[in-house]
Protein backbone atom coordinates (compact mmCIF):
# COMPACT_ATOMS: atom_id res chain seq x y z
CA UNK A 1 0.00 0.00 0.00
CA UNK A 2 2.86 2.37 0.77
CA UNK A 3 4.02 2.12 -2.86
CA UNK A 4 0.56 3.08 -4.11
CA UNK A 5 0.20 5.82 -1.53
CA UNK A 6 3.30 7.56 -2.79
CA UNK A 7 2.27 7.08 -6.43
CA UNK A 8 -1.36 8.16 -6.06
CA UNK A 9 -1.73 10.23 -2.91
CA UNK A 10 0.27 13.46 -3.00
CA UNK A 11 -0.44 16.17 -0.44
CA UNK A 12 -4.15 16.72 0.16
CA UNK A 13 -5.04 13.15 -0.75
CA UNK A 14 -5.27 9.98 1.34
CA UNK A 15 -5.49 6.27 0.58
CA UNK A 16 -6.82 3.36 2.62
CA UNK A 17 -7.00 -0.42 2.28
CA UNK A 18 -10.53 -1.69 2.84
CA UNK A 19 -12.10 -5.13 2.89
CA UNK A 20 -14.19 -5.77 -0.22
CA UNK A 21 -17.27 -6.03 1.97
CA UNK A 22 -16.93 -2.33 2.88
CA UNK A 23 -17.69 -1.46 -0.75
CA UNK A 24 -21.22 -2.91 -0.65
CA UNK A 25 -22.13 -3.41 3.01
CA UNK A 26 -25.42 -2.03 4.26
CA UNK A 27 -26.53 -0.32 7.47
CA UNK A 28 -23.90 1.89 9.14
CA UNK A 29 -21.27 1.15 6.49
CA UNK A 30 -23.63 2.32 3.77
CA UNK A 31 -24.36 5.54 5.65
CA UNK A 32 -20.64 6.25 5.98
CA UNK A 33 -20.10 5.59 2.24
CA UNK A 34 -23.08 7.78 1.41
CA UNK A 35 -21.68 10.72 3.41
CA UNK A 36 -18.22 10.37 1.85
CA UNK A 37 -19.63 10.09 -1.67
CA UNK A 38 -22.09 12.97 -1.27
CA UNK A 39 -19.30 15.12 0.23
CA UNK A 40 -17.31 14.51 -2.97
CA UNK A 41 -14.31 13.04 -1.14
CA UNK A 42 -14.05 9.68 -2.93
CA UNK A 43 -11.76 10.01 -5.93
CA UNK A 44 -10.45 6.57 -6.96
CA UNK A 45 -11.38 2.99 -6.03
CA UNK A 46 -8.97 0.18 -7.02
CA UNK A 47 -9.98 -3.48 -6.78
CA UNK A 48 -6.90 -5.57 -5.88
CA UNK A 49 -6.32 -9.31 -6.18
CA UNK A 50 -5.56 -11.82 -3.44
CA UNK A 51 -2.41 -12.29 -1.37
CA UNK A 52 -1.19 -8.71 -1.75
CA UNK A 53 -0.73 -8.13 1.98
CA UNK A 54 1.18 -10.33 4.41
CA UNK A 55 -1.65 -10.57 6.94
CA UNK A 56 -4.60 -10.90 4.54
CA UNK A 57 -5.03 -13.50 1.81
CA UNK A 58 -8.36 -12.14 0.56
CA UNK A 59 -8.71 -9.56 -2.17
CA UNK A 60 -9.32 -6.00 -1.03
CA UNK A 61 -10.11 -2.54 -2.32
CA UNK A 62 -7.92 0.56 -2.19
CA UNK A 63 -9.88 3.76 -1.55
CA UNK A 64 -8.34 7.13 -2.43
CA UNK A 65 -9.85 10.40 -1.21
CA UNK A 66 -9.23 13.91 -2.53
CA UNK A 67 -10.84 16.92 -0.88
CA UNK A 68 -9.24 19.14 -3.54
CA UNK A 69 -11.35 17.76 -6.40
CA UNK A 70 -14.23 20.12 -5.48
CA UNK A 71 -14.56 22.69 -8.24
CA UNK A 72 -12.77 20.49 -10.79
CA UNK A 73 -14.13 18.37 -13.65
CA UNK A 74 -13.84 15.37 -11.31
CA UNK A 75 -16.03 16.72 -8.51
CA UNK A 76 -19.05 14.60 -9.48
CA UNK A 77 -17.10 11.53 -10.62
CA UNK A 78 -15.27 8.51 -9.21
CA UNK A 79 -12.68 6.44 -11.07
CA UNK A 80 -13.06 2.68 -10.65
CA UNK A 81 -10.14 0.41 -11.55
CA UNK A 82 -10.15 -3.38 -11.74
CA UNK A 83 -6.52 -4.33 -10.99
CA UNK A 84 -7.20 -7.86 -9.74
CA UNK A 85 -5.12 -9.33 -12.56
CA UNK A 86 -2.18 -6.95 -12.15
CA UNK A 87 0.37 -8.56 -9.83
CA UNK A 88 3.49 -10.66 -9.71
CA UNK A 89 3.30 -13.90 -7.76
CA UNK A 90 6.08 -14.39 -5.20
CA UNK A 91 4.76 -17.78 -4.08
CA UNK A 92 1.33 -19.38 -3.70
CA UNK A 93 0.52 -17.27 -0.65
CA UNK A 94 2.12 -13.94 -1.57
CA UNK A 95 1.97 -11.53 -4.48
CA UNK A 96 3.47 -8.12 -5.10
CA UNK A 97 3.52 -5.29 -7.61
CA UNK A 98 6.50 -4.43 -9.75
CA UNK A 99 7.33 -0.77 -10.29
CA UNK A 100 5.99 -1.13 -13.85
CA UNK A 101 2.67 -2.52 -12.56
CA UNK A 102 2.33 0.32 -10.07
CA UNK A 103 3.05 2.82 -12.82
CA UNK A 104 0.46 1.13 -15.08
CA UNK A 105 -2.25 1.71 -12.47
CA UNK A 106 -0.92 5.13 -11.46
CA UNK A 107 -0.91 6.14 -15.15
CA UNK A 108 -4.64 5.47 -15.37
CA UNK A 109 -5.19 7.67 -12.32
CA UNK A 110 -2.93 10.43 -13.64
CA UNK A 111 -4.77 10.50 -16.98
CA UNK A 112 -8.08 10.68 -15.11
CA UNK A 113 -6.73 13.56 -13.00
CA UNK A 114 -5.47 15.24 -16.21
CA UNK A 115 -1.97 15.57 -14.82
CA UNK A 116 0.58 17.29 -17.01
CA UNK A 117 2.49 15.01 -19.35
CA UNK A 118 -0.22 12.34 -19.53
CA UNK A 119 -2.55 11.60 -22.43
CA UNK A 120 -6.31 12.02 -22.23
CA UNK A 121 -8.16 9.52 -20.02
CA UNK A 122 -10.43 6.93 -21.66
CA UNK A 123 -12.48 4.14 -20.09
CA UNK A 124 -10.94 0.73 -20.82
CA UNK A 125 -13.31 -2.21 -20.93
CA UNK A 126 -12.38 -4.66 -18.19
CA UNK A 127 -9.88 -2.26 -16.59
CA UNK A 128 -11.32 1.13 -15.63
CA UNK A 129 -14.35 3.38 -15.81
CA UNK A 130 -15.28 6.82 -14.56
CA UNK A 131 -18.75 6.76 -12.98
CA UNK A 132 -20.82 9.79 -12.11
CA UNK A 133 -22.12 10.25 -8.58
CA UNK A 134 -25.62 9.73 -10.00
CA UNK A 135 -24.54 6.29 -11.27
CA UNK A 136 -23.10 5.47 -7.84
CA UNK A 137 -26.31 6.60 -6.14
CA UNK A 138 -28.34 4.48 -8.60
CA UNK A 139 -26.17 1.51 -7.51
CA UNK A 140 -27.18 2.09 -3.87
CA UNK A 141 -23.89 3.87 -3.06
CA UNK A 142 -21.84 0.79 -3.92
CA UNK A 143 -18.10 1.37 -4.35
CA UNK A 144 -17.50 -2.07 -5.79
CA UNK A 145 -15.57 -1.62 -9.09
CA UNK A 146 -17.27 -4.74 -10.47
CA UNK A 147 -20.53 -2.80 -10.70
CA UNK A 148 -19.01 -0.20 -13.01
CA UNK A 149 -16.09 -1.71 -14.94
CA UNK A 150 -17.40 -3.84 -17.80
CA UNK A 151 -16.33 -7.46 -17.82
CA UNK A 152 -14.26 -8.65 -20.76
CA UNK A 153 -15.66 -11.77 -22.32
CA UNK A 154 -12.86 -14.29 -22.58
CA UNK A 155 -12.65 -16.50 -25.62
CA UNK A 156 -13.12 -20.18 -25.06
CA UNK A 157 -9.93 -22.17 -25.47
CA UNK A 158 -9.49 -24.65 -28.29
CA UNK A 159 -9.32 -27.55 -25.82
CA UNK A 160 -11.70 -30.38 -26.69
CA UNK A 161 -13.90 -30.35 -23.58
CA UNK A 162 -15.20 -33.90 -24.00
CA UNK A 163 -11.74 -35.39 -24.53
CA UNK A 164 -10.31 -33.44 -21.58
CA UNK A 165 -13.16 -34.58 -19.32
CA UNK A 166 -12.57 -38.23 -20.30
CA UNK A 167 -8.89 -37.79 -19.50
CA UNK A 168 -9.64 -36.23 -16.12
CA UNK A 169 -12.25 -38.88 -15.29
CA UNK A 170 -9.69 -41.58 -16.09
CA UNK A 171 -7.18 -39.94 -13.74
CA UNK A 172 -9.89 -39.65 -11.08
CA UNK A 173 -10.81 -43.35 -11.43
CA UNK A 174 -7.14 -44.38 -11.10
CA UNK A 175 -6.67 -42.19 -8.02
CA UNK A 176 -9.87 -43.55 -6.48
CA UNK A 177 -8.70 -47.16 -7.03
CA UNK A 178 -5.33 -46.31 -5.51
CA UNK A 179 -7.04 -44.69 -2.50
CA UNK A 180 -9.19 -47.81 -1.94
CA UNK A 181 -6.11 -50.04 -2.11
CA UNK A 182 -4.36 -47.85 0.45
CA UNK A 183 -7.40 -47.92 2.74
CA UNK A 184 -7.46 -51.71 2.52
CA UNK A 185 -3.73 -51.94 3.33
CA UNK A 186 -4.14 -49.58 6.31
CA UNK A 187 -6.97 -51.73 7.69
CA UNK A 188 -4.88 -54.89 7.28
CA UNK A 189 -1.88 -53.24 8.98
CA UNK A 190 -4.08 -52.09 11.89
CA UNK A 191 -5.36 -55.64 12.36
CA UNK A 192 -1.77 -56.90 12.64
CA UNK A 193 -0.86 -54.16 15.14
CA UNK A 194 -3.91 -54.74 17.34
Amino acid sequence: MQMFASALSPQGRAGFVMANSASDAGNAEKEIRKKMIDAGMVDVIVSVGTNMFLNAALSCTLWFFDKRKAGTDRQNKILFINAQDIFTEIDRAHSTWTDAQIQEIAGIVRRYREEEGYSKYENIKGRCKVATLDEVRANDYSLNPGRYVEIIEKEMSDVDFEARMKELMGEFANLTDEAHQLEKKIQEDWKQIL
